[in-house]
């Protein structure tokens, strides 16, 4: 008498799907799409969009703060900055750095920084970089980082602890020369109007990221 071969599937689950309940089967669909959903990887992904070469982050669910600070310290010639909120001590500490390497470093913010409890803009006025206030408008609500006429940084990121960490926020790092000098023909408008920080305002620059 011939023996029944029975077949194992290479795809064949550890379940019984025939008594498996509607209430099991959504559980196993939400572990699945949650590991996914709630993974952090650590860098952005590269998409080449017609030549160009775009880098996206996310927060809370990607770490953007490892590459703005890359960006940063990978500069060579210059690195112009528009900030709306600018708490973060480690992105401060990197333009002093990039500043004490002998390049051309400057920021422009909104008004608010010259009060705000934990701006960082004695730190870099501290360290000779040239830091411009925008009050010619309402909010100066920019978020840029213009680096060597080619790379871009712009998005709904603040460079504060609470874009990294708590909110929900989007960044671009663009690497485009043509959309660099679109950028960087704006930010040499809004510093031709801005004008020099109050020194007696600029509050201490406290350990805050």
């Amino acid at each position: 008498m011939r023996r029944k071969r029975h077949r194992r599937s290479l795809f064949r689950l550890p379940i019984n799907m025939k008594t498996l309940s509607l209430s099991s089967l959504c559980l196993i669909i939400g572990l699945i799409l949650g590991g996914y959903l709630f993974d952090k990887p650590s860098f952005p992904i590269y998409e080449p969009v017609d030549g160009t070469q775009i880098q996206t982050c996310f927060t809370p669910r990607q770490q953007c703060l490892p590459s703005i600070l890359s960006q940063i310290e990978n500069a060579r010639k210059e690195i112009l900055v528009q900030a709306y909120s600018f708490t973060s001590k480690p992105i401060a500490e990197a333009l002093v750095r990039v500043a004490q390497r002998g390049l051309t470093i400057k920021v422009i913010v909104d008004k608010s920084q010259e009060t705000a409890k934990h701006a960082q803009i004695k730190l870099l006025t501290d360290a000779g970089i040239d830091v411009k206030v925008d009050d010619k408008v309402s909010i100066a609500h920019n978020k840029v980082i213009l680096i060597d006429g080619h790379t871009l940084l712009t998005g709904s990121y603040n460079f504060t602890e609470g874009a990294e960490k708590r909110n929900a926020e989007n960044i671009l790092i663009i690497h485009d020369q043509t959309i660099a000098q679109k950028y960087r023909d704006y930010w040499m408008s809004r510093y031709a109007i801005s004008r020099n920080i109050k020194e007696k305002n600029i509050p201490p620059s406290l350990s805050f990221l």
